[in-house]
């Protein structure tokens, strides 16, 4: 389960400089409640392939990495907790740079581009799914 959201990187003000890339990627992905080993092939998969793209908005290729500004919370554990042997919940989050946090405005090509580049991901998550050997009670 892919459970989406997205973070502000320009807190200081719409004049102030970004948050340093190097503790705000593109896209973080929260695996903190999950059980990293029986799902390593599924988020493996999803990073190397949501790693791959490059944004046309910005010509660069997204910087995709795991639980470096968020580890995933409420929806996720909730989730593992319940369906331990069933369920991966990747928690993403997208720095939001498909839109001016300050007015508001969405730059509707980006953010296309971003759901274009998160659709993509789909058949090596599902590939990685046949490799995924969860212990069953």
């Amino acid at each position: 389960m892919f459970d989406l959201h997205s973070y502000n990187h320009r807190r200081g003000g719409p004049e102030a400089d970004p948050a340093p890339p190097r503790e705000n990627p593109d896209v973080n992905i929260g695996t903190g409640p999950l059980d990293r080993e029986p799902w390593d092939p599924v988020v493996e998969a999803f990073t190397r392939s949501l790693s791959a793209e490059v944004i046309p908005a910005t010509g660069e290729r997204l910087d995709v990495r795991e639980n470096v500004r968020f580890w995933g919370q409420n929806e996720s554990r909730w989730t593992h907790r319940l369906f331990p042997d069933s369920a991966c919940v990747l928690a993403l989050e997208f720095k939001k740079t498909f839109m001016d946090e300050w007015t508001g405005e969405v730059d509707e090509e980006h953010l296309d581009q971003l759901a274009q580049a998160l659709a993509r991901t789909v058949p090596a998550v599902t590939a990685a799914l046949e490799d995924v050997e969860v212990p069953t009670p």
